[in-house]
């Protein structure tokens, strides 16, 4: 008996054929012969495309034979945004895996005992074969670890602190600036997922926490002070900008003294978010950093200013 083709298209990680078999009329909860249903298949593989497809028909909740629905494979798996995609289509929180543990407690389990201990503990092997940087379509990255046949990635805690919103679950600052710093890589999923956690509270104490940090030793800490503060002002939805002024005030001195590129980045991008003019000095000299990404962020933010410059100029004149 032959592989059923909405399978076949899944493990080919074909997401142009998935699609077309599905409008052909081909059922979204197929499975293998194994019993695993095609999302679950898809989550395994870690392929977020077919995922993307499969989503608008197929059962979310739809448990493989061990019992594992597709939102528990991949908090599993640390596929942090594939998790992100299942729950924001309505997957269930509540459902339970073999051992009792719901979406939450997963994570946090993955998160208290660490991503290379329970994958030893697993594949039964003492060392991890093989180790791949992976990044998102939303730029961000993860680490990706092979051992014994096992594959899993480290989103774990980036998942954990996104479920931790949503149970209205309130870790403290410090407890998110941690997590952030055991992952030294600031464009890793768990820096966008705790700076993310913390604009979401649009809560004064978080703008304060963050201001103090500037001046740390640690151009970590820097860089998640200043990442918290240039997404508080982005992300401000008031029409008054009421962080705009403040955010200059003190990006204009530290992009000055900032020595680390990772840090300049998040300041130069912060500067350019408000188009303010008093920018324009500062960005000239960053338009000549050392870093390409400073650069790039100096070049154009300087050439928005003075788009917005020539319109406001011409809608002077045409009132005139």
């Amino acid at each position: 008996m032959g592989v059923e083709p909405l399978i076949a298209a899944v493990r080919g990680g074909d997401a142009r054929l998935t699609g077309a078999l599905l409008d052909a009329g081909a059922d979204p909860d197929a499975v293998d012969e194994d019993g695993t249903p095609a999302l679950c298949l898809a989550v395994d593989a870690f392929d977020v495309p077919v995922v993307d497809v499969l989503l608008g028909q197929a059962c979310l909740d739809l448990a493989a034979p061990d019992g594992r629905t597709p939102l528990l494979r991949a908090i599993d798996r640390g596929a942090c945004e594939i998790t992100e995609s299942l729950v924001g289509y309505g997957a269930k929180l509540w459902i339970a895996d073999a051992e009792g543990r719901d979406a939450l407690a997963l994570a946090r389990y993955w998160h208290e005992t660490g991503v290379e201990t329970e994958l030893r503990r697993r594949s039964g092997s003492p060392q991890v074969a093989r180790r791949t940087v992976r990044r998102s379509y939303s730029r961000t990255s993860c680490e990706e670890m092979s051992s014994g046949g096992l594959t899993i990635r480290d989103g774990h805690t980036a998942v954990l602190t996104s479920l931790e919103l949503l149970y209205g679950i309130r870790p403290s600052f410090d407890e998110l600036l941690s997590r952030a710093l055991a992952e030294p890589d600031v464009d890793h999923e768990v820096w966008w997922a705790t700076v993310s956690t913390l604009v979401k509270r649009h809560d004064p104490t978080v703008w304060d926490a963050a201001i103090g940090l500037c001046d740390r030793s640690d151009p970590l800490e820097r860089c998640f002070g200043a990442d918290v503060l240039r997404c508080t002002n982005l992300f401000d939805e008031d029409e008054d900008t009421p962080y705009d002024r403040p955010l200059v005030d003190l990006f204009l001195p530290w992009s000055a003294r900032e020595p680390d590129p990772r840090v300049a980045r998040i300041l130069t991008a912060g500067l350019v978010d408000t188009q303010d003019p008093r920018t324009d000095e500062v960005l000239r000299v960053l338009s000549r950093h050392v870093d390409a990404e400073v650069r790039w962020w100096a070049t154009n933010g300087l050439g928005t200013n003075r788009e917005k410059e020539h319109f406001s100029a011409a809608r002077g004149g045409g009132a005139a």
